[in-house]
């Protein structure tokens, strides 16, 4: 369950799951989620109550999300499933030379992609690639940033990526980055990450610990 239309969209579905008999698990996320809930009217409320309602399940990714959902909407299940990864032990080389960081997500300033850009242009001296998929309000000025600070030729922006080019994203990339604002990073979790399970887990051996 995020915030906005995906509210409305997850709750239509729950409530034909709820007429077929079928049981549904809800993942509650959104960036501005803590905001977005406490602000619901009642009716919207007591709407999303019967929709949640037993026998589905709502997931949050924190106790502190829990907290605010079940004020909202008491009556509902809501079980923390924090997002993790088990560390592997050697660390695996890196298969590529040089290393390329990837970043993903919407480009709109809250997840830190001008920091990492800045971040970036202190490693000069080193050598590395990035690429950073995603797109929004933010990318043209993340683009003029990077050829700005000399870093045209080594910060690749693919924009909105999905299906084969997603994966490609994932297979050409040997570090994942998340660089959360200070006002979200208390309960977001790198989307990054949860979509790279897959590909962690073939290519180095991890295995997603829920």
């Amino acid at each position: 369950m995020a915030y906005g239309s995906s509210i409305l969209e997850k709750a239509l579905l729950a409530r034909l799951a709820k007429k077929k008999g079928v049981s549904a698990i809800v993942h509650l996320h959104g960036s501005q989620a803590d905001v977005e809930i406490p602000s619901w009217s009642s009716s919207r409320r007591r709407w999303l109550e019967r929709s949640f309602g037993a026998p589905h399940i709502i997931v949050a990714l924190t106790d502190r999300m829990k907290r605010i959902v079940m004020k909202a909407i008491p009556s509902v299940r809501v079980e923390v499933l924090p997002n993790a990864v088990d560390l592997v032990s050697p660390p695996p080389a890196l298969e590529l030379a040089p290393p390329c960081l990837g970043f993903i997500g919407f480009l709109d300033g809250r997840k830190g992609e001008m920091d990492l850009i800045e971040a970036l242009s202190s490693m000069g001296d080193l050598e590395w690639q990035a690429q950073i998929a995603g797109d929004g309000s933010n990318m043209e000025a993340a683009c003029n940033k990077a050829s700005q600070l000399g870093l045209k030729d080594r910060i690749r922006f693919l924009g909105f990526v999905s299906g084969d080019h997603k994966e490609e994203f994932f297979a050409a990339s040997t570090s994942f980055v998340c660089l959360p604002k200070p006002r979200t990073c208390r309960y977001r979790s790198s989307k990054g990450w949860r979509l790279a399970d897959r590909w962690l887990h073939r290519r180095l051996g991890a295995s997603p610990s829920w």
